[in-house]
């Protein structure tokens, strides 16, 4: 962040802003007059020439994969010209006012609702939307509140954003002066402008310098359990080794994570993040001041900051026209979401296993996870295919960007090392496309895979990315888990301690409940489960949290022995309705069971798989 401080660049900043016949986007937002959950936003907008335009907000923007049409949260759209007189401007469609004599436009203004209190069906996902708590904290993904007239989208931006007392805005954008009161923004277009949201809360910051990069670090916790001091502490470490992974910098000089923690989970009902070129938008949960659960919020953060760091790669640095000249009013899909999130995804899990942060075995468990959740998603349709329809056709298969997509990224390179005897690896190909390519020099997408084997040099890598992610054939990944010195089984018979392998929930009061005894073994049995029974206790262990039901079953699954008493209290209605508690015995035991996607280590490795694992985990 830059302050300027001085009353003069202060004035010269200013200036312009009463200027007519600009060709500059100026918005005024006033973030100490909230109503109803609403902001008013006004524009003095730049000449237009023509006699009728339209202004757009988005319909769907870079990195959410998901058609949200922020124009559905506008409300008393105006339109004026210099002397203040009205306009008459027509909605069209759910992002866009089409207004009337237009070259006679000055200023418009409209009140933008919070997206996170929506009660609309198509609810935007809390790190892609807005948030407005008066004198709280406000999350500002640009995009929301600002918009563009089509074909004017590479104007200049300049942003006058007044904040409450004490508040600070943390973004990746340079501030162009700022004072007690108000902060004054400017990016070059719209593109820019969208790709960088501001978290204005009471400042709660810190800062790291790492890989030649100024990292800054804002929280929001509404409890103040959480703080800026505990995340950089907890990934810090990550982005250490994030840089060695990268070669020991970074190709960015600024960043900024910014993280909003929530009492609970309503609204969309899931966490995570938004990337962005310099920065990353969190919405995660806020833990109690207890040491196992903010271990485990701890490590939930340094999992999406792995993720969503890597983006500074791809596609900051590597992607198609499609991403390059995004159409946030009628966009078009890349067919490589392989490459922007598959890859990532795989990079953010290998880096944590080549330098520590997680052990190798839990490392092969993120992958047999990967495996497993995949097969949740249709087999018969390309990745490519899925790429391009993620926003209509298949939108119920773009989770498997983050599991298929990662196996993709594994997939290609164990080849590359294969293929290379270890000399080349795909963060060496990611490394020469960004070299050829860039920021500003985006490939084609039907051209990808022959660039990748022209840039290698391998013959059968175009052909193996047309079979594997073009087509629907299965990634090969036997054969390729053997080079790093493991044996894959897509099914295999194992005896494993079970509390009887039915199917639990969580009910509206928060209490863990079996849903289905449809799997239920033998052991299950011998206990007696039934639907619907409320688990109050498992050994003696009351359950009454979400977070102590989560730590007692990850202790069963920890400390289970066979022929060890076992005993579970429940809560389960008679016949006549009344809730009656009973408890439910047997002594523990194995049962073979078939399991999923086995990834054991080969346990006398020749010298080529020695040498070829100590490569990929770097041992």
């Amino acid at each position: 962040m830059y302050f300027i401080k001085s009353l003069i660049p202060f004035l010269l900043f200013l200036a312009p802003a009463f200027a007519f016949g600009q060709a500059t986007y100026r918005f005024k937002l006033d973030l100490r007059d909230v109503k109803d959950d609403r902001l008013k936003v006004e524009l003095i907008t730049p000449t237009i020439k023509s006699e009728n335009i339209t202004y757009y907000l988005p319909k769907i923007v870079p990195g959410t994969y998901t058609v949200y049409d922020f124009g559905r949260f506008v409300r008393g759209f105006k339109a004026f010209d210099q002397a203040g007189n009205l306009l008459t401007s027509d909605k069209t469609g759910e992002n866009g006012w089409k207004i009337k004599n237009a070259s006679r436009l000055y200023r418009i203004t409209y009140l933008v609702d919070d997206t996170w209190d929506s009660e609309n069906d198509n609810f935007v996902f809390e790190p892609a939307g807005t948030n407005i708590e008066a004198n709280k904290a406000f999350v500002l993904n640009n995009y929301g509140f600002f918009g563009y007239f089509n074909g004017m989208e590479d104007l200049a931006y300049e942003l006058e954003i007044k904040k409450p007392v004490g508040f600070f805005g943390a973004t990746s954008m340079d501030l162009k002066a700022t004072n007690d009161s108000t902060d004054f923004f400017k990016m070059p277009n719209y593109h820019e402008l969208a790709d960088a949201p501001i978290l204005y809360t009471i400042p709660d910051t810190a800062k790291l310098l790492i890989g030649g990069a100024e990292i800054l670090i804002s929280v929001y916790s509404p409890n103040k359990t959480v703080s800026s001091k505990f995340v950089a502490k907890n990934i810090s470490e990550l982005l250490e080794a994030q840089k060695s992974f990268l070669g020991g910098s970074f190709p960015i000089k600024k960043y900024a994570f910014l993280i909003y923690l929530t009492e609970g989970l309503e609204g969309s009902g899931y966490q995570g993040a938004l990337e962005h070129s310099y920065s990353s938008l969190y919405f995660l949960p806020e833990m109690p001041d207890e040491e196992i659960l903010l271990k485990e919020l701890a490590q939930e953060i340094r999992d999406v900051a792995a993720h969503e760091f890597f983006h500074i790669i791809t596609p900051l640095n590597i992607h198609s026209t499609e991403i390059h000249n995004f159409n946030f009013s009628n966009p078009k899909m890349s067919k490589h979401l392989w490459l922007y999130e598959g890859v990532v995804e795989y990079f953010s899990g290998l880096m944590q296993a080549q330098y520590g942060l997680i052990s190798e075995e839990e490392y092969i468990l993120v992958l047999q996870d990967k495996l497993k959740f995949a097969d949740d998603y249709r087999q018969d349709i390309s990745f490519t295919e899925l790429s391009l329809k993620c926003l209509d056709k298949h939108i119920d298969e773009y989770g498997n960007v983050y599991e298929k997509g990662a196996l993709i990224g594994l997939s290609l390179d164990l080849l590359l090392m294969d293929l290379t005897d270890g000399e080349y690896r795909l963060t060496d190909l990611l490394d020469d496309l960004a070299k050829k390519y860039g920021k500003n020099n985006p490939f084609k997408d039907n051209v990808l895979f022959g660039e990748i084997q022209e840039i290698t040099g391998q013959k059968d890598i175009a052909e193996f990315l047309r079979k594997h992610v073009g087509g629907t054939k299965p990634l090969p990944l036997e054969k390729l888990f053997r080079v790093v010195g493991y044996n894959y089984s897509k099914e295999k018979k194992e005896k494993r301690i079970t509390m009887g392998n039915v199917a639990l929930g969580i009910d509206k009061g928060k209490k863990l409940v079996v849903r289905s005894i449809e799997g239920m073994n033998k052991f299950g049995k011998r206990l007696g489960y039934k639907v619907n029974d409320v688990i109050l206790s498992i050994d003696k262990e009351e359950i009454d949290s979400m977070e102590k039901a989560i730590s007692v079953l990850t202790n069963f699954q920890q400390t289970a022995k066979s022929g060890k008493k076992f005993r579970v209290r429940v809560l389960r209605k008679n016949k006549k309705g009344i809730p009656k508690e009973k408890v439910l015995k047997a002594r523990l035991i194995a049962e073979e069971v078939p399991v999923l996607h086995v990834i054991e280590p080969i346990k006398k490795l020749n010298e080529r798989q020695q040498k070829m694992k100590a490569i990929w985990l770097r041992k």
